[in-house]
């Protein structure tokens, strides 16, 4: 099992705050929203996108309120109460923290596949296979700086 950095990780929020300083750099975007209206989403894509992001936001208020800090990685422990705050359930044969963490990385999948288009349609998307490796949203341990 593995605990996310909802903040830094691939398809977090630094994500899209940087699609957003990057969108205002070249198109003059105001606020979210503009993000459909230049055309960089559809409509249904916008959609998607912000509910993905107010899970993820929802997902790190409860992770505040319970770890009683600022805290951004999802821990084991956090795991099983923030799954249980949301209500899942066992499904399919699949315990509520394996849902609960099966919603979150398809949301977080979401964000990091918008970034990487909208990067790419600004054309400021690495090319190539050299450069620096990405950092990974997801930690085997929490023994990482900014670990909660």
């Amino acid at each position: 099992m593995l605990e996310p950095n909802l903040k830094e990780g691939q398809g977090g929020l630094r994500d899209y705050h940087t699609m957003l300083w990057m969108a205002k750099l070249d198109l003059d975007v105001r606020q979210p929203r503009d993000l459909e209206y230049f055309g960089l989403l559809s409509h249904a894509e916008f959609q998607n996108f912000w509910e993905a992001l107010n899970f993820i936001w929802e997902v790190r208020n409860h992770l505040h309120h319970i770890s009683r800090r600022k805290c951004d990685q999802l821990n084991f422990e956090a795991q099983i109460s923030i799954a249980e705050r949301f209500k899942f359930k066992p499904e399919a044969g699949q315990q509520p923290v394996e849902r609960f963490l099966g919603a979150l990385h398809s949301r977080m999948e979401w964000v990091k596949q918008q970034h990487l288009m909208l990067l790419h349609e600004l054309g400021v998307a690495k090319k190539g296979r050299g450069g620096r490796k990405a950092k990974s949203p997801w930690k085997a341990s929490s023994s990482s700086p900014g670990a909660c």
